[in-house]
């Protein structure tokens, strides 16, 4: 143990934040895990099952404290958001009680967070006519405490305590002023001293969008098709469809001055979802065939949003056609 520990409370025990959890707990740090129903109960009940190509942990209740209220904590070192990016609005008003003023807020989620426009006078803002999203997120938590987070660890989790990781080896880690501080550099320290990999990003904002790209080419067809990565790269029509998802995602996000097309390579998209993520269902798959909602606001709605602002105009027919596909197919299953 080379970083000194520290309380860390992980909102959203998904699979990213039972796999966090694990490392962050055997790295001894005092963790706390804010989670509701079953998946709260069988947590208390049975701990955290983590297994690996070449690992597996036990990790018992007694190790780490979870609650449905984060009133029932103190105040964090670290709070990592780790609920999917359509849910931050939703659970805002609890997080001030986890918050001091010294607190770290780690943003762990896939899609473009409410804060994304924070900072971003001169490319997001300069179309934003208004943030409401932004605005309630921020009057709960405090901007300037934030630290952006890319996942790059594939994880999955089973019966709400088992998690299996797949593949990748860590994250991408940044702040909203492109800076690197003290604190960076200290967050960089205590996930690597867990066992992951981390790189401090020069510019958040643009490899959130990259990583958006990445997202929008597998997860909405995946559900259309529900069809492993593999599978649907294997089928002309469906990848063709996926790619063209992606340039009209791309040309947004170039469009805003988020970031430039060398930015992205779509060579290596597809190369990464034909190899190493063939036999690999989304995320968003599995939450369709689990009946849970899907992340469609903060991935696929938000980019539409933007297409359709006055002073962007830009029209997005492949966007637009793989929203009103999925809405039908979300229909039908009520």
């Amino acid at each position: 143990m080379t970083v000194k520990p520290k309380s860390i409370a992980i909102y959203g025990p998904g699979a990213i934040g039972l796999d966090m959890s694990v490392h962050l707990i055997e790295a001894g740090h005092n963790v706390s895990l804010i989670a509701r129903g079953e998946t709260k109960s069988k947590l208390q009940g049975r701990g955290i099952e983590y297994s690996s190509s070449d690992n597996q942990i036990s990790i018992s209740p007694d190790r780490f404290a979870c609650t449905d209220s984060p009133r029932t904590l103190t105040k964090q070192d670290y709070v990592i958001l780790t609920v999917k990016a359509d849910a931050l609005l939703d659970i805002r008003e609890e997080l001030p009680h986890l918050i001091g003023d010294h607190t770290i807020i780690v943003s762990a989620t896939n899609g473009i967070p409410p804060w994304y426009s924070y900072l971003q006078d001169d490319t997001v803002c300069r179309y934003l006519k208004k943030s409401l999203p932004r605005e309630q997120f921020l009057s709960c938590v405090p901007a300037a405490q934030i630290i952006g987070l890319i996942i790059e660890r594939s994880v999955t989790r089973e019966d709400g305590y088992r998690v299996f990781h797949n593949s990748g080896t860590g994250y991408v880690i940044g702040e909203p002023d492109h800076t690197t501080k003290e604190r960076t550099v200290a967050l960089k320290a205590l996930l690597e001293d867990a066992g992951f990999t981390v790189q401090i990003s020069d510019n958040i904002h643009r490899d959130i969008w990259v990583k958006l790209l990445g997202n929008i080419f597998v997860n909405p067809l995946s559900v259309m098709t529900e069809q492993t990565i593999g599978q649907m790269m294997g089928n002309p029509e469906v990848k063709a469809r996926a790619i063209s998802l992606v340039e009209e995602a791309l040309e947004i996000g170039v469009r805003l001055g988020v970031l430039t097309r060398n930015d992205f390579s779509m060579n290596a998209l597809i190369q990464r979802c034909e190899g190493r993520l063939a036999k690999h269902e989304t995320s968003m798959l599995r939450d369709y065939k689990s009946g849970n909602p899907l992340e469609l606001h903060r991935i696929l709605e938000v980019v539409i949003m933007f297409a359709d602002l006055p002073d962007m105009s830009y029209p997005v027919p492949a966007l637009k056609s793989i929203r009103a596909d999925l809405l039908e197919k979300l229909a039908c299953r009520q």
